[in-house]
Parts: structure tokens; sequence; C-alpha cells
């Protein structure tokens, strides 16, 4: 049983939902940059029973030209951690990415699928879950996507503001995937770091279940603010092509992720995203 965590990027959405989550555990947040070197700062830690990394550079575009910034956040600083757990024996719980492929697979992708990125953002995550690899640690890599909270930057805040402002919005309809509460994210992170054995190591597929459009999400962050009789301005919501709305990086077509291994290794199905709509909706409208 884990007892003493360290946990990284405890002021992020993830990070935010696994401190609420991990109870009676002791939790050290550090203060340290992950951008730099804090191979030193490690050594100066008290001693841990695992090490939760939810920190990462996710800036996707602008990491077309920040690759280094990039890399430093996504690459080397878990190829550290890794090092870390490995010389203690303890589980490092690292999150990556459905960008780690190039979304040419009609079908959900599994774990033995191999990665194709095509952007920074996703090379560097990729390059992440090799040096943990690499590292012999005991390891829970989760490929995660699209996530959504009540708090911080995410599309489901994004989609309300607009929606509260502007009334035409157009949003992507071409670019598959599943949407993820932060919430119900960290709830099974922490359940299988609490029964972690060594034989667990390895890339774990997380998500909700229903796959969704950007568009298919958006519609229903709308339908469920009419329904909270929210002053909704949007009165027109436009699908649009991935080429209409054109990034600095690219994004697969098809990101949806297959998470029956993690299901069948630690026992717990996550619900529908839809589930945890109306609350997140109730809870950041506060802040608009």
């Amino acid at each position: 049983m884990v007892k003493t965590v360290l946990l990284l990027g405890s002021t992020g959405q993830l990070g935010q939902s696994l401190r609420s989550q991990l109870g009676e555990a002791s939790v050290f947040t550090p203060s340290w940059d992950l951008a730099g070197d804090f191979s030193g700062p490690l050594g100066e830690l008290p001693d841990v029973d695992g090490i939760l990394n939810a920190s990462a550079y996710t800036a996707v575009d602008k990491a077309e030209a920040e690759p280094d910034q990039a890399r430093a956040i996504n690459t080397l600083a878990p190829q550290i951690l890794a090092r870390y757990a490995a010389q203690r024996g303890i589980p490092l719980v690292h999150v990556s990415t459905d960008y780690v492929f190039d979304g040419t697979k009609k079908d959900p992708y599994t774990e033995d699928d191999a990665p194709n990125p095509l952007s920074v953002y996703g090379a560097s995550k990729r390059a992440g879950e090799e040096a943990i690899i690499a590292s012999g640690a005991p390891h829970l890599s989760f490929r995660t996507s699209r996530l959504i909270s009540a708090v911080r930057h995410n599309f489901l805040r994004t989609m309300m503001r607009l929606f509260l402002t502007r009334p035409e919005v157009r949003v992507v309809n071409d670019q598959h995937g599943a949407p993820n509460a932060a919430d119900d994210l960290a709830s099974a992170m922490v359940h299988a770091l609490s029964c972690f054995q060594s034989h667990h190591s390895g890339i774990y597929h997380l998500s909700n279940t229903d796959y969704a459009t950007w568009y298919d999400l958006a519609h229903a962050i709308w339908g469920e603010m009419h329904r909270q009789t929210m002053p909704v301005v949007t009165q027109h919501l436009i699908p649009i092509a991935t080429k209409d709305y054109p990034t600095p990086a690219q994004r697969p077509a098809n990101s949806r992720l297959d998470p029956r291994k993690f299901s069948d290794t630690f026992g717990r199905v996550l619900p529908s995203w839809r589930d945890a709509l109306p609350s997140l909706i109730a809870k950041a409208i506060h802040d608009f």
C-alpha cells in the first residue's frame, strides 16, 4: 500500500484531481521547475513509496516552435524521475497521450499498435515513454486524451465561454477520440497505484467510455448548458473539417484508445464522459 507519494503537476487539472483522490497518503508537491535540472532536489526528498507525474508540456501548437522546452518536460523530466524510481525500487505513474499515434488506423488503438507521432508534442511524449521503459523502473504509463475539468484551461471551459459570448461557434467534426473527466482518470490512477505489483509495469490506455468528435463534445456541453438554464448566447453550432481550422501541429484524425487492458488488469471500467458533464458544468459556471 502506498503511504507517501511524490506528486508532480499538482496545480494542473489532473494534478488537483489526483491530490483530492489520494486521501490519507502523505503527498509531497515540490516547487522546483520540471524544465530545469531537478536531479539534485530529488535527492533531498523524504522517502516516498511512489511517484505520480501529472506534469507535462501540453501546448501542442506552441511545441512546434519550442521543441527544446517540450522535450525538457515531456522527455528528460520523466527520464530523471524513472532513474530515481529505479534506484529506489518504487513505482512511477506517468501520464502520456493519444498523440503518440498518427490516426490512420480505423479502429481504436491498443497498446500493441506502433506509435507514429505527427507533432513535436507527440514525439516528446513518446520519447518520455521510451525513457521510462529503458530505465527499468517499475512503472505505469497511462495514455489518455482530451482532458476536461471544472478548473484550469481545457476544451469544456473554452466552449462554455464561447457559448456565453458568441452567437455562432464552429467546431472540428472529423477528429475522433474520447473526452476524459479528470476526476475519473485520477480515481482510476490512484486505484491502480494502490494495487500495483511489479508485473503490472507497462503502458496502458486509460479512457472514459464513449467516443466523440470535438463537435460531439461541444454539442453535449451546449445542450447541458441549456438544460441548466444558463444564459447561452450561441444560436448556431456549426461542424467544420480540420482543413477549415489549420493549426501549427498536425492532429491524428483517429485517436480513440482501447482501454480493455487496463480494465482486465485492474478491474476498473471508467464511466461515460457524459455522466460527468452536468456536475462539471455546474461547478465551472461560477468562474464566468
